[in-house]
């Protein structure tokens, strides 16, 4: 397990990257597709990474 962490610490950019790209072009497909459907899903996909990038950048609390 702790070579799981490991790695995924010192590859955090990287994954960052991937999954912004992913997203990026996710939100180009859905805005050449008239559906609301995956309006809606890209919307609770944005939710989700706005959450998990609050918890990132959370910093603990000076004593």
């Amino acid at each position: 397990m702790s070579d799981i962490v490991t790695w995924v610490v010192a590859h955090l950019s990287e994954i960052v990257n991937i999954v912004f790209a992913v997203y990026a072009v996710a939100a180009l497909i859905v805005k050449l597709t008239p559906t609301p459907k995956d309006d809606a899903i890209l919307a609770g996909v944005y939710k989700a990474l706005t959450v998990v990038a609050g918890l990132l950048q959370k910093k603990p609390a000076a004593k």
